[in-house]
């Protein structure tokens, strides 16, 4: 928040419909950030940003986003949306009693076991408690509620910045809504036809290359001063994570 203030963003929320089909019916919050164009003779328009995820927040990528586009950021007003449900949006509480979802499922058939069973009890719990506000936290959604930032915010059209899913999302924006973005730029998107619980289903050899190879680059570059013990940064992690 801080940075953003220094920065000279201005911060808000707008209320949207949980249910977009029943605009009059329950409401929910969603948080945004916007730093103005710096170039306001040559300014070009209003740019959206997703982190992906999905689940990250967005609130202050526009700080990011100002420091790696330069001349071009100067341009447009940046626009930080944390989608429903994320960050400083309205929050989806499931009652876990862990704040990271995303386990090893570890080498052995036992540790394997054990995650199934850990994630069919986090996916139980959050059904128990939200069961009449899951149908609503879906793609599609997100975009409605990205037309409604757009009209918020009186553009005719707006331009659009998304990474990983954040792409997928944009792609879903774009044929929700034509003729509604001017730039689109979607950085590592998925393949639409397979997005879901199994959209990584067939990378495993290239991701198991690539991790490889990012393990090889960062222990060439370690020095003693760099090492600090997972266990400090994170408590209990080793616990739950398998030595790869």
């Amino acid at each position: 928040g801080g940075e953003l203030d220094r920065a000279g963003a201005r911060c808000a929320e707008l209320t949207v419909p949980l249910d977009h089909s029943r605009p009059g019916g329950r409401t929910i919050k969603l948080a945004l950030s916007r730093i103005p164009a710096t170039d306001r003779a040559r300014r070009i328009g209003t740019l959206v940003l997703n982190s992906g995820g999905p689940g990250e927040s967005t609130l202050g990528r526009p700080l990011r986003t100002r420091a790696t586009m330069k001349d071009v950021a100067a341009r447009y007003d940046l626009v930080g949306l944390d989608p429903r449900f994320v960050g400083r949006s309205t929050p989806l509480d499931c009652g876990w009693p862990v704040g990271l979802w995303l386990r090893s499922a570890g080498q052995s058939r036992a540790r394997f076991d054990h995650q199934v069973a850990v994630q069919r009890d986090l996916a139980k719990r959050c059904a128990r408690r939200n069961a009449a506000v899951l149908p609503y936290v879906n793609t599609r959604d997100t975009a409605r509620d990205i037309d409604l930032v757009r009209r918020a915010l009186g553009e005719r059209r707006i331009s659009f910045l998304g990474y990983s899913y954040g792409g997928y999302l944009g792609a879903v924006y774009t044929q929700m809504f034509p003729g509604r973005t001017d730039r689109v730029v979607l950085d590592s998107p998925g393949d639409p036809n397979r997005w879901g619980p199994r959209a990584t289903r067939g990378t495993e050899d290239e991701a198991e290359r690539a991790l490889r190879g990012w393990a090889v680059w960062a222990a060439e570059r370690r020095t003693s001063e760099d090492y600090v013990p997972l266990a400090e940064i994170m408590p209990g992690a080793l616990d739950e994570l398998e030595a790869i």
